[in-house]
């Protein structure tokens, strides 16, 4: 299994596709939930696997499973902002990923390049704002809309069938969209990173970095 050479459009999901900001919103999830060192490893274990998820998902799912503790609507919004607190302005100027900006600013024709993130849809726009990333994109777009939605109306909106598309992410909810929507699909993987794509036995390309993304692209 190969790329083609001829995509056009690009999905690219943010958080560890783009930019390297894993481990520091792992470091914030600890933060978060510091009242709970006992239900910590399950927490991490279930923020990792879940990669790419809305904090929206995940914060009362863990109260629900880990902590088994109520959760009010008005703490869920507490501790959704105090989330966004904690990681908003560290993702201002937390580096990208190793060959992003070429693969961002590089020409590319008449191929369309978009964001399909589990952050936070405004929280997004006003980070790709002001790191002036915006005008790179020809739409950014967050939660609530699930990933596999966003990319079923930038099809829609674009006239561009899902199957000449690329999906790249790093997270098990990246694969899921594309492979719903039938678009092929990069998996960016960390040299660290322990965790495997659940495919059903389907190859799934890997790159490194998007240095090596870009140079498949060319080929």
């Amino acid at each position: 299994m190969g790329l083609k050479d001829n995509y056009k459009a690009i999905a690219f999901d943010f958080d560890g596709t783009l930019v390297e900001s894993i481990e520091m919103k792992t470091e914030a999830f600890k933060e978060l939930f510091s009242e709970y060192p006992d239900s910590w490893d399950e927490i991490k274990e279930y923020h990792l696997q879940n990669e790419g998820i809305s904090r929206e998902v995940k914060v009362p799912y863990i109260y629900k499973n880990f902590l088994r503790a109520p959760l009010s609507v008005e703490k869920e919004k507490e501790m959704v902002e105090s989330y966004s607190d904690l990681v908003y302005e560290q993702m201002l100027s937390i580096p990208l990923v190793s060959g992003a900006d070429e693969i961002i600013t590089a020409e590319r024709g008449s191929r369309k390049h978009f964001i399909a993130s589990g952050t936070p849809d405004w929280e997004l726009k006003q980070i790709f704002d002001k790191r002036d990333l915006t005008r790179f994109f020809d739409g950014v777009y967050g939660a609530p809309s699930s990933k596999e939605e966003i990319v079923r109306n930038f099809s829609s909106e674009w006239g561009i069938p899902m199957e000449e598309m690329l999906f790249v992410g790093d997270a098990q909810s990246d694969y899921e969209a594309s492979r719903v929507c039938g678009m092929d699909f990069v998996w960016r993987k960390r040299p660290y990173d322990a965790k495997e794509i659940k495919s059903d036995g389907q190859d799934i390309i890997t790159v490194k970095d998007m240095t090596e993304l870009s140079e498949m692209l060319r080929r």
